[in-house]
Formats: structure tokens, C-alpha cells, sequence
């Protein structure tokens, strides 16, 4: 997803906050993103309007998750999960074209 605020137009501690992520969480640069913002429900609820269950890892994407895809789809935050129903997900190395580092284990085979 495109930002929303150019990098240029963000106040330092963002801009430290998105380098830091950049070189040493995921290696997504701040402005990869190519799905602009208004385009973001129809994509999701195409893609997952078969779905019952998405799992997430953090709170800030289980509540925009949750905004976005209303109620027909159940968010379990994996940092928070205590149901049991967290899948046995396949573990690779495997990443997508947005990962340029090879540390994360990428959710691209995880559909």
C-alpha cells in the first residue's frame, strides 16, 4: 500500500522509526508501496471473501484489518492469540519482490 505522507514530509522520529524497520525488520522500503489507500477494501474483500480467519502479527494490523474488513472475516493477532487456533504455518526463506532482506519469513506461501 502507497503512503499516505510522502517520506520527505514526515518529522524525524517517523523517518527514524521507517529507516529502522527498512534496514533491520523487513527490508520494505517506506515508499514501495503500489495500491493506493482508497483501492485497499475492494482488493481485500476480493481476496479474501472466502476466508473466515486471518491470522496477523501485531495490534495495529489486527485493527486496521478489523476496520477494514468489517465483520465477515474473524482477526486473530498472534501476539495476543490464547484460542490454539494459531495453523502450523510453512516455515521458508522464500520472499516476495517486496522483502530485500532475507531475514523475514515471508507470508507469500501462507495462502
Amino acid at each position: 500500500m502507497m503512503p499516505t505522507v510522502n517520506y520527505h514530509d514526515l518529522n524525524t522520529t517517523d523517518r527514524k522509526t521507517a529507516n529502522y524497520l527498512y534496514h533491520n525488520i523487513h527490508g520494505i522500503p517506506y515508499e514501495s508501496g503500489d495500491v493506493d489507500y482508497s483501492e485497499i477494501h475492494e482488493i481485500l474483500e476480493n481476496n479474501l471473501s472466502s476466508i473466515d480467519v486471518v491470522f496477523v502479527k501485531g495490534q495495529a494490523k489486527a485493527d486496521f484489518l478489523t476496520r477494514t474488513l468489517m465483520s465477515w472475516v474473524h482477526i486473530i493477532n498472534l501476539e495476543k492469540d490464547t484460542t490454539g487456533q494459531v495453523p502450523n504455518l510453512e516455515l521458508t526463506k522464500e520472499n516476495c519482490n517486496n522483502h530485500k532482506l532475507k531475514c523475514c519469513n515471508c507470508s507469500i506461501r501462507n495462502k
